[in-house]
Formats: structure tokens, C-alpha cells, sequence
């Protein structure tokens, strides 16, 4: 037995005492790294499926370590490697994350040569991942839909559909990692599937969305008011070609008056805020009124009144401010954690309320009150306590999740 043997033989001992986290600390250090990296089989995985078991496993276990903190794609990458030829020779020997994933892989590889069945294989994984949370589902997602652009011409119908996928696949992964590279190559990926799609295409709007989201995501990390501005553009039109009938409308809308509320924020244009509050009454009127974003559209719009009341100093904007914060409290549960904020955001609309809007710096500008009709409250239905949303933002997207194109 020569000292490779040994030490693989160790390093298996040392895997099997790897029980919890407090036994697991061996595996981040960098020696232990450079140990493994020097038992990998000198040739193909497969020539060595001990020692390729034995680091799939290293890795995969490295990988479900440094999750938690955005890192761990290496390790991954390295586990897929070393486990694929282990799969094919005793499946139940990888963990059950990556079995799933590599079965999706051999039904994928029977259609790669249809770029449309392998995009849309590829939507399958995405959505997958969006119901599980499973990191693997959506790098395979990632890569299957990099292989279909690569098969599909540039004046395919279906490239802007997986453009578009792609784009909202990196988003996010990019939300798992941080890896601002990811970010950068969504925006990219996004603005190609906008231009790619026609005018009048049926999925023009979705392509739109994915730029938009995608912007407002990379203002959130650069602060650059201008990629807020377009990430507001692009917002309006995909609103502007979304039919009143359709079920993505009511989220296109509360996305546009999210980025109108930050882009007045940065600009102080007090315009973009009467056309937030505007889109507001449009989102709290076209939700259904069980919409499980109900609560936190609700609560935009009263964030969005009680900003503009004290900005133009309008009394009856106050007491709508006051109404719909109200709307909002009831309609979120106690185990909620946007209940603090939206409990708040009442309190300060009911400070406002008792003082008069006069305490605003912005009083002295214009009148207490302007002549229009006062709004009445949308329709609600309180919710049901074992029902909670799960963003705990103050002022967000809705939680409906991202939209991929089926076209």
C-alpha cells in the first residue's frame, strides 16, 4: 500500500467522523485543501472511482459549509466532477441533490440537439429551484440554458425566451453568491433578450420585467442613479404593453412604484412620487383581495401617501396615508416580519394626522388640501393567521417570484 493509499484511507476515516459542524472545521482549512487536490486521480474521474467518491464527498461536503455565506461554487463544481462517474456506476453513492441533478442532465442530453426542448428542460430546473431553494437545480438551470444559446441562431424566435431565463437565472444566483460578475452578466443577458424580442411579441413585457428587476437589482448594489432611471423606463413600458386582464400586471405595477419611490429618494423630483402613489392605487385596486402580497402592496402605497403628504403638505392625503397604513396592518399577520415597519409606518401617518401636515418643512409651498375626491380604501379580506409573507423589506418587489417566459 503506497502513501496515496494511506492517505485516501485517511482522509475516508476523517469523512466518516464529519457528523455536525463542530466536527467539520478540517475541512475549510487550506492544508486540508491542498491534500486533497493532491490525491485527485491523475487522469479521468472514472479510472478512480474511490478516490473520485472520496473527493466528491470532501467537496460536496466544503460546499454545504460555505453555503451560508455566498461561497462554496468551486467546491460544487468540483463535487459535479468527481461524483458524475460515481453516478453512472452506483447512483445511490452521491448525495440526493446531485442524483436528481444529474438524472435531469441524461433526460436534457436526449434532446440537446433541440435548442427549445433544452431550454425549456432548463425552465423546468429553474422553477424547481424556485420551489426548493436547491443551489444545484439552478447552476444546471444556468448551464443548460448557456448550451441552448449556444445551439440556437441569432434569428431563432426561442433565443429571446431563453435569454430572458437566463437572465432571471443569474439574478439569481447572483442573490446566493454576491458574485457581482453574475449581476453584470444578467443585466447583459436581459438587455439582449429585450432586444432581441419584437415589438409586438406576447413576451416583449416578460423580457422587460427580467431588465427591469435586473437594473433595480444592480442600482441596489452600485447606487448609480442612472440605472435606477432606466430600471424606471424600462418598468413604464413593460406596464404600458401589459392588457389590464393579465395576471402579471398587478406585479409589473407594485415593481414600477417600488423604483419610483427610490428613484424620488435620489432626485427629490416630487412628479415621480404622485405617479408612485398613482401606480400604488392601481396595484391595491387590481389585487385580488386574498393575494398573498396584498399586506406588503398595501403597505407601499401607504409609505408612498404619507411620503408625499409631507412632501406637498396635502391634509387629505394624510388621512388616506392613515386609512391604507391601517389596511396594511390588518391584512398582515402577528408572526409577520414586515408587521414592525407597517405598525410604524401607521404611527407616523397617525403623528402626522394629530399634528397637521404644517410640521412638514414643505408646508409653507402649498395648500392644506387640493380639489380632488377622497380615495376610498380598496376591499380587503383580513388575513388568515397561518398565512404570512416572506419578505421582510420594507418597501419590495412582490414575493410572487420571478417570471420566465414559456415562449
Amino acid at each position: 500500500m503506497d502513501a496515496r493509499d494511506v492517505a485516501l484511507q485517511d482522509l475516508e476515516r476523517r469523512l466518516r467522523q464529519t457528523v455536525g459542524p463542530e466536527s467539520a472545521a478540517w475541512l475549510l482549512t487550506d492544508d486540508t485543501l491542498r491534500e486533497a487536490a493532491a490525491l485527485a486521480p491523475a487522469g479521468d474521474p472514472e479510472d478512480d472511482l474511490y478516490a473520485s467518491h472520496l473527493l466528491g464527498t470532501f467537496h460536496w461536503y466544503r460546499y454545504q459549509m460555505l453555503l451560508p455565506g455566498g461561497g462554496g461554487q468551486e467546491d460544487f463544481a468540483a463535487a459535479v466532477r468527481f461524483l458524475e462517474p460515481v453516478y453512472r456506476v452506483a447512483a445511490q453513492g452521491v448525495p440526493d441533490e446531485l442524483r436528481w441533478l444529474f438524472a435531469q442532465a441524461d433526460t436534457a442530453d436526449d434532446s440537446e440537439a433541440d435548442a427549445a426542448a433544452a431550454t425549456g428542460r432548463a425552465a423546468d430546473l429553474l422553477e424547481g429551484y424556485h420551489r426548493s431553494g436547491q443551489l444545484p437545480l439552478l447552476v444546471q438551470a444556468i448551464e443548460m440554458f448557456r448550451r441552448a444559446l449556444h445551439s440556437t441562431p441569432e434569428d431563432d424566435p426561442d433565443r429571446a425566451a431563453c435569454l430572458s431565463n437566463l437572465g432571471v437565472a443569474l439574478r439569481s444566483l447572483f442573490e446566493r453568491t454576491g458574485d457581482p460578475d453574475l449581476l453584470a452578466e444578467a443585466v447583459d443577458v436581459a438587455r439582449q433578450a429585450v432586444q432581441t424580442t419584437a415589438e409586438d411579441h406576447p413576451g416583449r413585457a416578460t423580457s422587460l420585467t427580467t431588465l427591469g428587476n435586473a437594473l433595480q437589482t444592480l442600482f441596489g448594489q452600485t447606487g448609480d442613479t442612472d440605472v435606477l432611471a432606466e430600471a424606471v423606463d424600462v418598468a413604464r413600458q413593460a406596464v404600458q404593453i401589459t392588457a389590464e386582464d393579465d395576471p402579471n400586471r398587478t406585479a409589473r405595477l407594485n415593481n414600477l412604484g417600488v423604483a419610483l419611490q427610490s428613484l424620488f429618494q435620489r432626485t427629490d423630483d416630487v412628479a415621480l412620487l404622485h405617479e408612485a402613489a398613482d401606480v400604488g392605487w392601481q396595484v391595491a385596486d387590481a389585487a385580488a383581495e386574498n393575494h398573498p402580497d396584498k399586506a406588503g402592496f398595501l403597505g407601499n402605497l401607504a409609505r408612498t401617501l404619507r411620503m408625499l403628504a409631507e412632501r406637498v403638505g396635502d391634509a387629505r392625503m394624510v388621512t388616506e396615508a392613515v386609512v391604507v397604513a391601517r389596511l396594511a396592518v390588518l391584512t398582515t399577520t402577528d408572526n409577520d416580519p414586515d408587521l414592525a415597519g407597517r405598525l410604524a409606518n401607521l404611527g407616523i401617518a397617525l403623528r402626522m394626522q394629530f399634528a397637521g401636515p404644517e410640521t412638514s418643512p414643505w408646508w409653507p409651498r402649498r395648500l392644506t388640501s387640493r380639489a380632488r375626491p377622497f380615495r376610498s380604501p380598496p376591499k380587503i379580506i383580513p388575513r388568515a393567521p397561518d398565512t404570512c409573507p416572506t419578505s421582510a423589506s420594507r418597501c419590495r418587489r412582490s414575493s410572487t417570484g420571478p417570471e420566465t417566459s414559456p415562449w
